[in-house]
């Protein structure tokens, strides 16, 4: 039920600021617009199932942990 609350949230979000953009031809607007609000949308939909996210911090670790291991 809170699915559909979030989603008719977001959508009348998105009809009511992208139509105005697109009149104006603000096409990076746009396309920040619409990134940003998928993102806060899916952020929002994992909050919602519980779902637990590792840190931000192990993600770094393991992009550097090969970087590391060449100077050992």
């Amino acid at each position: 039920m809170l699915n559909f609350f979030l989603l008719l949230i977001v959508g009348t979000m998105g009809a009511l600021q992208l139509p105005g953009l697109i009149r104006k031809k603000w096409w990076k607007e746009v396309a920040m617009y619409s990134i940003l609000l998928i993102a806060g949308t899916v952020s929002s939909f994992i909050a919602l199932k519980l779902i637990e996210v590792s840190s931000p911090f192990e993600w770094i670790a393991w992009l550097y942990r090969p970087i590391n291991r060449l100077f050992d």
